[in-house]
């Protein structure tokens, strides 16, 4: 039975609705928030905090995207019979997307009692899950032909382009709104992510 399902089963869906899921419950989270939140300036897993009451719905929006988008792959990878190494890191991506939604991060300011070590692991998966995304463009830009190695390469510049900016700006080099900054990270990755299996995967 489990066969058939990932036989017939329409991995572009999965993936899709963990996407629009997550960007769903970011929109809803930020909007939902009883303390000062600024979305200009805070980011997402701010909004997933330790001791926060509503943590759960960015929480939930971490855990259904990384187990969407892995479900996904997954069939994907049994459909064609193939599994290469840009898609390994997806899966990885999706895993640290995943685990991302248990281990949250510290309270800003450190006003309520937290576990050091999840805020730690969080961030270390928030840099996972960045890289994977990363070298997946980068793997696929030097293994397939044109026009997709153009969109893998354009992705692969833009993330480089926008966490400089984010990290400029998280150290006050730049006056710009980090919050504003990590959010066009994201979806720079979710769309390319919707690209890569939709457009440019047969």
């Amino acid at each position: 039975m489990i066969d058939i399902f990932l036989t017939q089963a329409n991995y572009t869906l999965f993936i899709n609705i963990g996407i629009l899921f997550f960007i769903l419950l970011v929109i809803i989270s930020q909007n939902s928030t009883p303390f000062d939140y600024e979305w200009r300036k805070r980011t997402i897993s701010d909004l997933a905090i330790q001791g926060y009451k509503n943590a759960w719905i960015m929480r939930l929006a971490f855990i259904t995207f990384g187990t969407l988008l892995n479900i996904g792959v997954f069939i994907k990878m049994h459909q064609t019979k193939n599994t290469d190494f840009g898609e390994v890191l997806i899966l990885i991506h999706g895993f640290s997307m995943l685990f991302s939604g248990i281990f949250s991060t510290a309270p800003v300011g450190n006003m309520t009692p937290y576990k050091n070590f999840t805020d730690k692991f969080h961030s270390v998966l928030a840099y996972v899950a960045g890289i994977a995304l990363t070298g997946s463009s980068l793997f696929y830009f030097f293994t397939t032909s044109n026009p997709a190695k153009i969109i893998h390469i354009s992705f692969f510049i833009l993330t480089l382009m926008i966490t400089t900016l984010f990290s400029l700006s998280k150290r006050d080099v730049l006056k710009m709104d980090h919050g504003i900054i990590q959010r066009l990270l994201y979806l720079n990755g979710l769309l390319w992510i919707f690209i890569n299996y939709n457009i440019l995967t047969p």
